[in-house]
């Protein structure tokens, strides 16, 4: 692990501070840092929110708040401030209690708007425990003068002008005389005035100043109505399964008008335009739609079908979220700008925290595909603050390519929408413009890519590593699982983080989602895409048995380890408890551009997948750490640049096998590829028997239509794995695929050394 003063200096002050926490009696705050259960409010300095065992007592639970907001007045700023219970609430870690604010002024006590403290009581047996608190209160409102008062009719009047309402209201407008503090932190006297209307529906909550009659602020419940609309779901070579579409220039055709569905459109704010809860979407240059039924029933060729989809594809998206339990992930209204640019390209600004659509060949608004990858970087941001730095930047267009495949998969067929093209490939509509691979995407999120030799320092190319991992998560647990998890672990990033702070931020959703039930999965996986160099314990040492063996990759005419390669060779030794590889000589690709100077890598990982050891540079006569088990992977990865020797195994050392001492295992010839193809006796050994009379043994790189060859009642299969997806390194695969050994020799258990080399094809 790299040491990192600021990071230890950290994680000892998070360390103290839950300590004091832990305690009744917990000490003041410094006013610097917000933690993951603690929040500081910079501007008052002051507590604004904090987590842990704060306070205990035998009281009820309204009493166990009170008494515990009471010893700590002065630190939270309470000593002004009358607090009245409001409302109690029961959720799943316990009561929350509700308390509203209110002021004294001369005579009278008057509520202070919006201001209110939040207590969450954990019942503990015979104990209430203070869990939670949220210092939501105004402590300026202390301060308030009264100025004057233009009563409650005159209020309501300028209210109703300020936001343009001449009703007819539902119910009469009210009025309520209060304090409500600016966003300046000024406390005025004022009126809240409530006015809900009919046509076009709002539920008006304006705030004016009691003195002087001007809008403070203004706040709209409007109840939200649905509406009707044409649109691609997710894009019309995905719900077809037609790759011959093309775009033709914005031009409709009868196949693009019969890709279309009629949806609601639901949560529209009834002002006929597509703005609603969660989305505001309108073009730049063209005339927005507005429809006063709220029915928008275009063909592809005219803006109204493009805003009416962005807007179905945003509020989907945020309504699925919120169904999977976040109501706070991005729960905004989003805007978003259909024709923000004649260029083939869209984006999102974290300045104007908009959405922007490209015209250039496929409008890119009529593929859902990249409305939800755009949306994906609107998450991004608003769940990580700065979001963007180190590997972040890959990370976002990773992220948002999985959730575009993810969401896919999981709306449009519960929708009745099946999508007969690749699951896999990304933005397959749009792509139709452009791309020249088959079937025609924008990207993939199953790619084989390998971290750090795959990098390009590019954050789209480099995102696909990202999203094959998250991809890869999706396929073995679920998408419901892995959604939760993506967003979850979100919130644990900083503004910079790296692959492997990600890999471990989902992880820790894990842990605190489902109990950790799947944190081992999560590392394996992301060992095996090259975004966790996280190294378990090796096996515990002891005697061993020397076997020699020879063992080394696939080599071209030179000698030299393939460019671009990914290759595995297992040996395994049954019954083994641990296995050590003697290399005579390693020597791969090393630069300081690459990470942590090696561009070409060695992994060590057992049958499981778990990591054990990266080698690198040039190195003669290494043993390798003891990997438990009786099996050992050696991958090697290359980037596409310089080649080297590569490596040579010549022994294997065993722990805990009993092993024949008689028995020699001759490796042989290290391959040389014929026509393209590697020639398979790469490190397949060939028992010599104790005596000494060597079997007639097929030679292991000529495989005889599928059936292994035997001989004298050894066996050994051997299996090419090409590029399989995600697929490459399981261990479930492997086992599956008869990649094993056996043998019928008497006193000694089976032993099996198989060498199995994994390529893949690289574009």
């Amino acid at each position: 692990m790299e040491y990192n003063p600021g990071r230890m200096r950290s994680s000892l002050r998070n360390g103290l501070l839950l300590l004091l926490l832990a305690s009744c009696e917990v000490a003041p705050l410094a006013p610097t840092r917000s933690t993951h259960d603690a929040l500081w409010n910079e501007a008052k300095h002051r507590p604004h929110l904090l987590a842990g065992k704060l306070f205990s007592s035998t009281g009820d639970a309204e009493t166990t708040a009170r008494t515990f907001l009471n010893s700590r007045a002065a630190e939270f700023h309470l000593e002004a401030t009358a607090l009245t219970l409001s409302t109690t609430r029961e959720g799943l870690a316990g009561r929350y209690l509700r308390f509203a604010q209110e002021q004294r002024v001369g005579a009278l006590t008057l509520p202070v708007f919006e201001g209110e403290v939040i207590v969450l009581v954990h019942d503990d047996g015979a104990r209430r425990e203070v869990r939670a608190l949220n210092l939501q209160h105004f402590e300026e409102a202390a301060t308030v003068i009264e100025l004057g008062d233009l009563g409650a009719t005159a209020a309501i009047t300028r209210a109703l002008a300020a936001v343009q309402s001449v009703g007819p209201f539902e119910n009469e407008p009210t009025a309520t005389r209060g304090i409500f503090v600016t966003k300046a932190g000024l406390p005025r006297i004022a009126w809240r005035v409530k006015a809900a209307t009919e046509t076009p529906p709002h539920d008006w909550t304006v705030y004016v100043d009691a003195a002087t009659g001007d809008e403070l602020g203004r706040r709209d419940g409007v109840r939200f109505i649905d509406g009707t609309a044409f649109v691609y779901d997710m894009n019309p070579v995905a719900s077809t399964g037609d790759t011959s579409l093309r775009d033709g220039n914005n031009a409709t055709t009868t196949a693009l008008d019969a890709a279309r569905f009629l949806v609601t459109l639901p949560r529209l704010d009834g002002s006929g335009n597509t703005s609603g809860a969660f989305a505001n979407v309108r073009p730049r240059t063209a005339a927005r739609v507005n429809s006063p039924t709220n029915a928008f029933m275009f063909s592809r060729d005219s803006i109204g079908f493009e805003q009416a989809n962005v807007y179905f594809h945003l509020d989907r998206v945020q309504a699925h979220i919120q169904s999977l339990g976040f109501m706070n992930v991005n729960n905004r209204i989003q805007e978003a700008v259909v024709d923000a640019q004649t260029a083939d390209n869209s984006f999102y600004s974290g300045n104007n925290l908009r959405v922007n659509f490209g015209l250039g060949g496929v409008d890119d608004a009529e593929d859902a595909d990249i409305v939800v990858h755009e949306y994906g970087h609107s998450i991004q941001d608003n769940q990580v603050p700065n979001f963007g730095g180190d590997d972040e930047g890959a990370m976002g267009e990773g992220f948002g390519d999985y959730l575009a495949a993810s969401f896919a998969l999981a709306l449009a067929p519960d929708a009745g929408h099946a999508q007969l093209s690749d699951p896999a490939c990304v933005g397959d509509w749009d792509g139709t413009a452009y791309s020249m691979e088959t079937p025609r995407c924008l990207r993939r999120v199953d790619e084989d890519k390998h971290y750090p030799e795959d990098a390009e320092n590019a954050v789209h190319a480099d995102g696909e590593m990202w999203s094959a991992t998250l991809w890869d998560l999706r396929s073995r647990l679920g998408g419901t699982t892995v959604d939760k998890l993506v967003l979850e672990h979100h919130f644990l990033l900083a503004g910079n983080g790296t692959f492997a702070a990600a890999v471990q931020a989902l992880i820790a959703a894990d842990l605190n989602l489902n109990a950790g039930v799947n944190g081992t999965l999560i590392r394996r996986r992301a060992i095996a895409h090259g975004l966790s160099r996280v190294l378990s314990s090796p096996a515990v040492s002891g005697p061993t048995t020397r076997l020699p063996i020879s063992v080394g990759p696939v080599r071209d005419a030179a000698g030299s380890y393939r460019s671009d390669t990914d290759e595995t060779n297992t040996v395994t030794v049954p019954g083994a408890t641990g296995l050590l590889l003697h290399f005579t000589r390693i020597e791969l690709e090393t630069h300081n551009s690459c990470f942590q100077n090696g561009c070409d890598n060695i992994y060590l990982t057992n049958a499981d997948g778990d990591l054990f050891q990266v080698l690198s540079g040039t190195l003669n006569d290494v043993t390798s750490v003891a990997v438990p088990g009786d099996t050992v992977n050696i991958r090697l990865v290359s980037d596409g640049s310089q080649v080297r020797f590569g490596y040579h195994v010549d022994r294997i050392d065993v722990l805990g096998a009993p092993v024949d001492a008689g028995i020699v295992f001759d490796g042989g010839m290290d391959a040389v590829p014929d026509a393209g193809r590697p020639a398979r006796d790469a490190g397949l050994m060939d028992p010599i028997l104790d005596a000494g009379m060597a079997p007639p043994f097929p030679d292991a790189g000529v495989r005889d239509a599928g059936v292994p060859p035997t001989d004298g009642g050894v066996v050994i299969r051997v299996k090419t794995l090409e590029a399989y997806g995600n697929e490459r390194l399981s261990p479930a695969l492997t086992r599956g695929c008869g990649c094993g050994a056996t043998t019928g020799l008497e006193g000694w258990a089976a032993l099996a050394l198989l060498g199995l080399i994994s390529r893949r094809r690289r574009s």
